[in-house]
């Protein structure tokens, strides 16, 4: 019995994991900062493994040259990183939510850590996002993760001799942008909506009293009125988030 057939095993196997380890090293839940980088490199590993029976792809064989490998190695990890990415800036609509919500309610300057991103961020943003991947685990749509990898290999095929689609990436990637900055602003309009009205009677009162520091004495009542619109309207935002989002990952699936 000879082992000839490891060596193409083996290439076979770095390339699948090329694309799926930087899919995982962006999802979230998976990719997040306070996940360690060697915990999530194993289960990048292991995933690849356990994904390997399942993709039933034929791939080309072993270029002759490491400058081969090395640019079907890149072309698997560019594919991976634009799915990770695309998931990566549909999410970022929670944090825009958050700040103009925040903004509206007179928070804009109580920060706290949010460890989805790694940095300071307005502190409804930090609890939008931890409802979101909590709940994208709850609901069982992580496992559309899973099925747009081995979809990717129907859609990207690792054998194809055609250069990436920079163009359609690009375009994707904008619609990507976009469709978060337009869910972000359905999200948080009606604070949008409340803030406007808030300050206009703010000015309305400025002008029948003007010995008096409307924006001080109003400022409690801004941010009393904000934690009700919070606790009353969290659960829809979070609820149509979830919905727009199954939606995103099914485009990646066949």
């Amino acid at each position: 019995m000879t082992l000839d057939f490891l060596p193409q095993l083996a290439f076979v196997y770095l390339l699948l994991f090329g694309r799926i380890g930087a899919i995982i090293m962006l999802l979230p839940g998976f990719g997040e900062s306070y996940v360690s980088p060697r915990i999530r490199l194993i289960f990048a590993l292991l995933l690849t493994l356990v994904l390997y029976p399942m993709l039933n792809v034929s791939f080309a064989l072993i270029p002759e040259s490491l400058s081969g490998v090395f640019m079907l190695l890149m072309q698997e990890v560019l594919i991976g990183l634009f799915i990770g990415a695309s998931v990566k800036l549909f999410m970022s609509a929670l944090g825009i939510a958050g700040m103009v919500v925040a903004m509206q309610t007179g928070l804009g300057s109580a920060m706290s850590f949010d460890p989805n991103q790694g940095s300071q961020a307005p502190f409804f943003a930090t609890i939008l996002n931890l409802m979101a991947v909590t709940l994208i685990f709850i609901t069982d749509l992580h496992h559309l993760f899973f099925r747009a990898m081995i979809d990717s290999y129907a859609l990207f095929p690792t054998n194809s001799s055609e250069f990436l689609p920079i163009g359609d990436f690009a375009q994707m990637a904008m619609e990507s942008i976009s469709s978060s900055f337009y869910l972000a602003m359905q999200m948080s309009a009606p604070f949008i909506l409340y803030g406007i009205v808030f300050n206009v009677c703010l000015g309305i009162l400025a002008k029948l009293m003007p010995q008096i520091q409307i924006y001080f004495v109003a400022m409690p009542a801004n941010i009393g009125i904000g934690f009700i619109l919070m606790m009353l309207l969290v659960g829809s935002m979070v609820s149509w988030f979830l919905d727009r989002f199954g939606a995103m990952m099914l485009e990646f699936v066949i």
